[in-house]
């Protein structure tokens, strides 16, 4: 445990363990909404389709398209 100073006041800094959740997306097959989740959602927020078939997950996707869109050969383009 550290101790810091903001404004002249000292406050106790504890270094607290981060979990990252792995958000992945999901495409509603009805009206194309996509939903960031850690799970699949109940419902889609835009239509209210619901069920298992209403989804189809987006992530790797989105993902690989994240990946070519911030990669050093597009940035030079």
């Amino acid at each position: 445990m550290k101790s810091g100073c903001v404004a002249g006041g000292l406050f106790r800094v504890e270094r607290v363990p981060s979990v990252v959740l792995g958000l992945r997306y999901f495409a509603c097959e009805a009206c194309d909404a996509v939903h960031a989740d850690v799970d699949q959602p109940a419902a889609c927020g835009r239509c209210g389709r619901r069920g298992d078939a209403a989804f189809a997950d987006v992530t790797a996707t989105l993902d690989d398209a994240a990946a070519s869109y911030f990669s050093r050969a597009a940035a030079t383009r």
